[in-house]
Order: C-alpha cells, then sequence, then structure tokens
C-alpha cells in the first residue's frame, strides 16, 4: 500500500493507494460508512515469533505513544 500524507491550504489528507487486492479491501472497507471504524494512539510493533502486537494507550500515557491505528472492526450486517 502506498501512503502519502498531504497538506496544503490549511487542508491535511492522508491518501491510501492499494497495491494488492486485499489492501483494495481494506480501503474499500474504510470507505463504507457503515464500518465500525475507531481511531486509537498507542503501540504497534513485531514481536518474537512472527507476530505483531498492538496496545492501546491513553494519549501520552507511554513513551511509545508513536502510532495512530484505525482500528476497523467487522460489521454486524443486522445479524
Amino acid at each position: 500500500m502506498k501512503v502519502a500524507l498531504y497538506q496544503d491550504a490549511g487542508r491535511t489528507q492522508v491518501v491510501l493507494t492499494p497495491e494488492s487486492e486485499w489492501e483494495r479491501r481494506i480501503v474499500t472497507m474504510l470507505g463504507k460508512e457503515t464500518a465500525p471504524t475507531r481511531i486509537l494512539h498507542g503501540e504497534f510493533y513485531a514481536c518474537q515469533g512472527g507476530w505483531t502486537r498492538e496496545h492501546d494507550l491513553a494519549l501520552g500515557s507511554g513513551p511509545a505513544d508513536n502510532s495512530l491505528l484505525l482500528v476497523l472492526d467487522k460489521s454486524n450486517g443486522g445479524a
């Protein structure tokens, strides 16, 4: 995924350009108003064993408060 941050004339944009089918599905999911989305500040890092850890922090509560996480939860779809 190509990511661009652009600021001009008081407007800031985050541009996501997908490069694979999986990334296209994520961008489509982000574009749906019905997708429950949370914006968190915290840690996001690789751990031993080949997996990734996510840790939500209260803003400014730790030295590793360096990631912005957009969390997309699957919609219930009326189920």
